[in-house]
């Protein structure tokens, strides 16, 4: 059994909830525009989250935010490798979670990249001085 359609008119957790009702195992995967996503099931529940090189959670997370995606689910006889546990609820209250973390992480590495940007121009400002004090006693 292939199942197939859009989130626009069954949304991801609906099929999930049918995935999860019927215990069935394979790949789900989700297409919008250049981007794709696949979540792995086995007996019903999410196991794997593959998205970029995002890892499981954020991978999770971007999957479930892809707006407008296609969705396909293709059966398989053997449960997918996993790389996520707990229910779904668990696993998206723990893909928010690393998802703000990542966000807080990524705002401070940019503001520390700022922050060296703007110490290394202020160091050039006060060598670019120097040097204009040096030529003014040079005769």
């Amino acid at each position: 059994m292939t199942l197939r359609g859009s989130v626009q008119d069954f949304p991801l957790r609906a099929v999930l909830d049918l995935l999860g009702q019927t215990k069935k195992t394979g790949e789900l995967q989700l297409r919008a525009d250049d981007r794709v996503g696949a979540l792995g099931i086995a007996g019903g529940r999410v196991v794997t989250a593959v998205f970029a090189e995002e890892e499981p959670l954020l991978a999770l997370g971007a999957i479930f935010a892809l707006e407008g995606a296609e969705f396909e689910f293709t059966p398989w006889d053997d449960a997918p490798p996993s790389n996520l546990e707990g229910t779904l609820d668990e696993l998206l209250r723990k893909a928010d979670q690393a998802k703000k973390q990542a966000e807080e992480a990524r705002r401070k590495a940019e503001a520390e990249r700022e922050a060296a940007r703007k110490k290394a121009e202020e160091e050039r400002e006060a060598e670019r001085k120097r040097l204009e004090e040096l030529r003014a006693l040079i005769p």
